[in-house]
């Protein structure tokens, strides 16, 4: 999803509803951070995300310590991210 689509769908709620995000298992946080990050696209692709309990992306600077040998085989983007 872009910037342009949240804000289509957003934009057909009121302006003043809460805005939650998902919790780990289970349950709803509120949003409190709207951050700017480079990330490494479809990171854990293919891994076993669940036992993981790692997302499908990665951030660039986690996987440039950890991987630095293969992060050019990767795409390499910046991201919106709501926490």
């Amino acid at each position: 999803m872009n910037v342009k689509e949240l804000i289509e769908i957003l934009s057909e709620y009121p302006s003043d509803m809460e805005v939650t995000i998902t919790y780990g298992k289970g349950g709803f946080n509120p949003v409190t951070i709207v951050d700017f990050m480079t990330l490494v696209s479809n990171y854990n692709e293919g891994k076993n995300l669940s036992s993981f309990n790692r997302g499908l992306h990665e951030d660039y600077d986690y996987v440039e310590l950890i991987d630095e040998q293969n992060i050019q085989n990767y795409s390499i983007q910046d991201y919106i991210v709501i926490k």
